[in-house]
């Protein structure tokens, strides 16, 4: 299986406990955004949030899809969020937050490897291209956030 690290930084114009409440109950936002397909929740979490698991779809930037299940495993309000993922990709994801002045900076790891046997065959030449796919996912996650939020992002960047 091919292992992927993808990192990506944007800030918001929203209060961190803004943005933390709903990543930690993503459903919604999810579902209003525009890559993302098919959201249901199977396992309501804890009153942080923990425990929770929600599957879906993710349509990327080339024609194909990809199928996932969350679930979060921390949360530390309104800092840190981790996610572990099943399905097409599996692997964690890291939410960090944090308050600079009126916006809050977040910074999303997403450490994962790919299960698909296609994708697998293909990475040693597709990697360039799934790491693409993946940081124009990310921006339109962002504004989709945003959006949800009723603010504005900037900054968005892969590192």
């Amino acid at each position: 299986m091919a292992w992927y690290d993808l990192q990506t930084a944007f800030t918001l114009d929203a209060p961190s406990e803004r943005v933390f409440a709903v990543l930690v109950e993503p459903y919604d936002f999810l579902a209003g955004w525009d890559r993302v397909s098919d959201v249901e929740q199977l396992v309501a979490g804890d009153v942080d949030g923990v425990g929770a698991v929600h599957r879906g779809t993710v349509r990327a930037a080339l024609p194909y899809t990809l199928t996932w299940q969350m679930t979060t495993v921390r949360a530390e309000w309104p800092c840190l969020l981790e996610w572990e993922a099943r399905g097409d990709l599996e692997g964690h994801g890291l939410w960090r937050m944090w308050d600079d002045g009126e916006q809050t900076a977040i910074r999303f790891r997403w450490q994962v490897r790919t299960t698909p046997a296609w994708m697998n065959l293909l990475a040693p030449i597709g990697r360039p291209v799934l790491r693409w796919s993946h940081d124009r996912a990310m921006s339109a996650g962002a504004c989709a956030l945003a959006d949800y939020l009723g603010a504005s992002v900037s900054d968005v960047s892969a590192w």
